[in-house]
């Protein structure tokens, strides 16, 4: 079986902390991004991982020329099947 993986942004706190940690909950991997809060970021990144469950964070500012490209395979083991992105948005 293929891991879900969702892309949180403004997971280091707030409403994306809650939304990366719910999700987290029903074992949906975590790609967080962030813009300052490094140290929060990376606290609930390992309260995920402490749960068992895949999470990375990434520095997003804009005050960068930089794009962020995730793909699903960035959880994947090189002997399992690459799944498709199904977009999910959270009201």
């Amino acid at each position: 079986m293929t891991e879900r993986i969702a892309l949180v942004t403004g997971g280091s706190r707030g409403l994306g902390k809650n939304a990366a940690l719910k999700l987290a909950a029903d074992g949906t991997g975590i790609i967080l991004t962030y813009n300052r809060s490094q140290q929060e970021a990376l606290a609930v990144v390992h309260e995920i991982q402490q749960k068992g469950v895949n999470a990375r964070q990434y520095s997003l500012t804009s005050e960068k020329s930089q794009v962020l490209i995730i793909l699903p395979n960035s959880f994947r083991k090189p002997s399992e099947p690459s799944g498709s992105v199904k977009p999910l948005t959270i009201y």
